[in-house]
């Protein structure tokens, strides 16, 4: 109770970053960042995992007890400064403190400044310069796993799968760790008269599926999305032909990343006989 009556609160702090004046400490690095760039470009590759911000040890920090010093990174972005890192220190500070900036920081085009103050046991404050950090999710990067087919065998789907055709087709997002509990996941299916998925789709066979991530579950073992109905959606596939899927992660409204294409091959002739299909 003694710490938390000394240190300033966080509607304190904000606003002093607000009149933030007398920096000392360089302004900040970002992994991953060019620290040549004056703008602070930040690669479409890091737009869905977060930053990665090195902050070095700050001099005269406490080394023994019952001394403590306390680390904080601000994150300015549209007129609005915000917390993403408030910690104690004690008792003594590693050389380097590697602290994260969640995507969700990244989510919307625009300059944001980056930067932290160190606290010492005696409430006395020491800035950092502000870094510009400049965040354009135009580019969306296609990074995420290919998709699978629980029930394809040796990349077919046909009438000896395991989940009848006319039942719909599983898909399978495989987990990713740039996601977060409420993501949505966005998946793209298309039917096409070919093995390879190529030629032009077929009319009517797109289809959309959206799955939000909700639960630790999901974020670990992925998560599994039905296409159906079987028509329009999958009876045109009947025979040398093949459906594709790709995904995307949306995040605050924003696609951030997308999916490799994957296609499975379709085939619901069995060799003299009829297609097969729903009873």
């Amino acid at each position: 109770m003694i710490i938390s009556r000394r240190l300033p609160t966080r509607l304190a702090l904000l606003h002093r970053a607000s009149l933030l004046n007398d920096p000392i400490y360089a302004k900040p690095e970002v992994n991953g960042v060019d620290a040549s760039d004056p703008e602070g470009r930040i690669p479409a590759g890091l737009i869905g995992t977060g930053l990665t911000v090195p902050i070095p040890r700050w001099p005269n920090y406490p080394v023994t007890p019952p001394r403590y010093d306390r680390l904080q990174v601000f994150w300015e972005f549209g007129g609005i400064i915000e917390l993403p890192y408030d910690e104690l220190v004690y008792p003594v500070p590693p050389p380097i403190i590697e602290v994260h900036i969640p995507p969700r920081y990244l989510a919307v085009d625009g300059v944001a400044y980056l930067y932290y103050a160190a606290w010492g046991h005696d409430v006395n404050d020491t800035w950092s310069f502000k870094k510009k950090l400049t965040i354009d999710t135009r580019y969306v990067p296609v990074n995420l796993q290919p998709v699978s087919y629980p029930d394809a065998l040796l990349g077919y789907l046909n009438c000896q799968s395991a989940r009848k055709l006319w039942e719909g087709v599983r898909v399978k997002v495989p987990p990713d760790p740039g996601c977060a509990i409420g993501d949505w996941i966005v998946v793209h299916w298309n039917g096409y008269l070919s093995q390879n998925a190529s030629g032009p789709t077929i009319p009517g066979t797109y289809k959309e599926v959206r799955r939000q991530l909700l639960t630790d579950a999901d974020l670990r073992e992925g998560v599994e999305v039905l296409i159906e109905p079987y028509v329009p959606h999958i009876e045109p596939m009947w025979i040398n032909a093949s459906a594709e899927v790709w995904y995307e992660l949306e995040r605050n409204n924003l696609v951030i990343r997308k999916s490799v294409k994957k296609h499975v091959m379709i085939d619901r002739v069995q060799s003299g006989q009829l297609p097969c299909g729903p009873p």
